[in-house]
């Protein structure tokens, strides 16, 4: 299978969870030909992170660094543009997929033919994170939302897929100064 998914992890701190983040992707239903993980490590030693992830998981891993001071923008940044697959998905070193979550976000993507997939989050505690708020009408919309409407742009990260090609045409990216308060959040996306 050709290489379908880019996953881009940014990590800030060694004591960050990665080993739980990197298994669940090892369990999101790819083969290991169609996805690869790029782990970009912020500000922090690249040797301090790989001792907290064991060998077997640590060989299967793009290990990039970034000592630039700038904001949690810019890893993602960095992740992104090195990324070569058809799709990019970023997440934080402490979020986890659930179990076939890359696999099933795939061939929603490629069955309707969309740029990107913004799946539902759910806390640590498995509620629900209500963000996006969602539109009352039309009732369980899933496909042609409109950013405005379907309010995107309330989301704290584009976590999901989102096609490379549309990235570079659209001209995305993060703003790698734009600065968020310390919080320790983690997300089961799926």
């Amino acid at each position: 299978m050709d290489l379908a998914v880019d996953v881009v992890i940014a990590i800030h701190d060694a004591s960050r969870p990665l080993q739980r983040a990197l298994a669940s992707l090892a369990d999101a239903g790819l083969p290991d030909d169609a996805v690869r993980t790029t782990v970009v490590c912020h500000g922090v030693a690249k040797e301090d992170v790989q001792r907290g992830v064991d060998e077997a998981m640590r060989s299967r891993v793009r290990w990039l660094h970034t000592d630039d001071g700038r904001g949690p923008g810019m890893p993602f940044g960095v992740g992104i543009a090195a990324a070569e697959a058809e799709y990019v998905s970023i997440m934080g070193s402490d979020d986890w997929l659930e179990p076939g979550a890359l696999a099933g976000w795939l061939d929603f993507a490629r069955a309707n033919r969309l740029d990107a997939v913004i799946p539902r989050e759910r806390h640590a505690s498995g509620a629900l994170v209500r963000t996006p708020p969602v539109r009352s009408w039309p009732l369980h919309r899933r496909v042609r939302l409109d950013p405005l409407r379907d309010r995107l742009v309330y989301r704290t990260a584009p976590l999901g897929l989102v096609r490379r090609a549309a990235i570079r045409e659209d001209g995305l990216e993060f703003d790698p100064d734009l600065l968020i308060p310390d919080k320790s959040l983690s997300f089961n996306i799926g």
